[in-house]
């Protein structure tokens, strides 16, 4: 529905938005009039690594499985002990659609341990993602709710309650784990159409494929928890400083000689 917010949450973060509105949003490239439905302007947006920056961080601390690295940060209070991560792992798509950019850490001390690097990677993370429905919002396009779909939302609990937190709002997580998937075999039953076994109206097709009474698992809702929402309230802008910071010319991040991201 316009003004709901569909994160695609794997590899990488594909977040895309319906609006009745179109407005030319500095940061965001896909803008387009009945890109995602007819009759509805499409915006999507992106982060150029999210799974596989997690993946990275679970290397750089020597830990062969996810499972006791997620339980280990699971313990940690908001804040990560004091590490701070800009995600920008692989670049960063938006808003600042610059893929020479590179991530940071920051805080470490003798006394960091890998949860805590590993915890930082997943706020940082979702910090971005507050960036990008931030960089929405302030274009005068209203975003209004949150639904997750991919394999992070339904395989790492965590991530999933922090980026409520982060957000300050519910996250709905589909009951589909593959959405995509399931999103292009709809597009597939309409370009079929009723005649051919599939269906003529986008509304239907998605009640019967994706909705309650289709025979998806029931979505779940992830409530922010309320002292991690305030201390990301107040994190939220170091992060923002750091960014505007490291993305400006001539920062440190820029002089740093090595491979360049995607």
């Amino acid at each position: 529905e316009p003004g709901t917010l569909v994160m695609v949450m794997g590899t990488s973060g594909c977040h895309m938005l319906m609006s009745d509105r179109e407005s030319l949003i500095p940061g965001v490239a896909g803008i387009v009039r009945d890109g995602i439905l007819p009759g509805y302007v499409g915006y999507e947006t992106g982060q150029a690594a999210m799974g596989d920056g997690f993946d990275a961080i679970r290397r750089l601390t020597g830990k062969s499985e996810f499972g006791p690295l997620t339980a280990a940060a699971n313990l940690i209070p908001p804040g990560a002990g004091g590490v701070l991560a800009l995600d920008w792992f692989n670049g960063c798509r938006t808003p600042l659609m610059d893929g020479s950019l590179k991530g940071a850490l920051l805080g470490l001390t003798l006394q960091t341990t890998p949860e805590q690097v590993y915890r930082a990677a997943l706020e940082g993370s979702a910090f971005g993602l507050r960036w990008i429905v931030d960089t929405l919002r302030e274009g005068g396009v209203p975003v209004e709710r949150f639904v997750a779909t991919g394999g992070l939302p339904s395989r790492n609990p965590l991530f999933a309650s922090i980026t409520a937190s982060v957000l300050g709002r519910p996250v709905v997580i589909h009951g589909a784990e593959h959405g995509p998937a399931l999103g292009a075999a709809i597009l597939g039953a309409l370009a079929a159409g009723r005649a051919a076994g599939g269906y003529d109206n986008v509304k239907e097709a998605v009640s019967a494929m994706a909705g309650a009474k289709s025979r998806v698992p029931p979505a779940r809702t992830v409530e922010p928890e309320r002292n991690a929402a305030a201390a990301y309230e107040r994190l939220y802008p170091v992060y923002r400083q750091l960014a505007d910071e490291m993305a400006a010319p001539g920062s440190p991040l820029r002089r740093l000689e090595g491979p360049r991201g995607c």
